[in-house]
């Protein structure tokens, strides 16, 4: 019942979520994804990955994983790889806070919804639950 009230999806409606670790799933999930099956021990290794590169970044991360796994330190081509990484993540995670970017997501969200409207009306309704 929670989870259905008008509150949460009020919230969601706007594309908001309401659950905040939605992005930490979403790299977890990116990096063993449900499809494939991994044995344990791989897959605790991609979460701690996973946490340690949500947390810190892939650099931090690089190091921590190379420092860990052959006691040296990674190569500079890696090292500039992770660098270039972590700058276009935090380069997107700026763009998403600007308004003009959240006002352009609204209004793009805006004319799908107003395109499915479109179609609705033009073809009728397509599928609905019970109605087949």
């Amino acid at each position: 019942q929670r989870l259905a009230s008008d509150y949460l999806l009020s919230r969601c409606v706007d594309g908001k979520t309401q659950n905040a670790n939605e992005a930490l799933h979403g790299l977890l999930w990116s990096k063993c994804p449900k499809t494939v099956f991994v044995s344990k021990s791989t897959l605790t290794m991609r979460i701690y990955e996973g946490i340690c590169q949500y947390n810190t970044g892939y650099l931090k991360s690089v190091f921590e994983h190379q420092i860990a796994s052959t006691a040296s330190s990674p190569g500079i081509n890696t090292t500039k790889i992770a660098n270039r990484l972590d700058v276009i993540r935090l380069r997107n995670a700026q763009k998403k806070k600007n308004k003009n970017y959240l006002l352009y997501l609204k209004k793009k969200r805006i004319a799908q919804i107003r395109e499915e409207e479109r179609r609705i009306e033009q073809e009728g309704l397509s599928y609905g639950p019970g109605k087949f």
